[in-house]
């Protein structure tokens, strides 16, 4: 009952339905047929587990790809207003206008 197996019966005149078998050859064939189909629903029940950890685990990879797209936004934001800063901090002088002396004397 546990392994949810109906139970085979063998030499019966009696109508059981599809579980009466006349020889023991017979019944092991129907036999392996339910343990095997018995072995991979269970065996697709733990991989693929029930639709609501399938929709757990697509909201938590939703989640995780929110997380990584703001992080690289963050990133490149502070990247950028790093750039800028450098760039108005490091701003070359326009040595255009100087005279001769004045570009002598730097």
């Amino acid at each position: 009952r546990e392994a949810q197996i109906p139970l085979y019966i063998l030499n019966d005149p009696r109508s059981w339905g599809s579980q009466t078998h006349s020889t023991l050859e017979d019944a092991l064939v129907d036999l392996r047929k339910t343990v095997s189909d018995n072995v991979i629903q269970n065996a697709l029940a733990l991989r693929e587990g029930s639709a609501f950890e399938r929709g757990r685990f697509v909201g938590q990879l939703e989640k995780e790809m929110a997380w990584q797209a703001y992080d690289a936004a963050r990133k490149t934001r502070d990247a950028l207003m790093d750039a800028r800063r450098r760039l108005r901090m490091d701003k070359v002088e326009d040595w255009g206008g100087l005279t001769e002396e004045q570009l002598r004397a730097k």
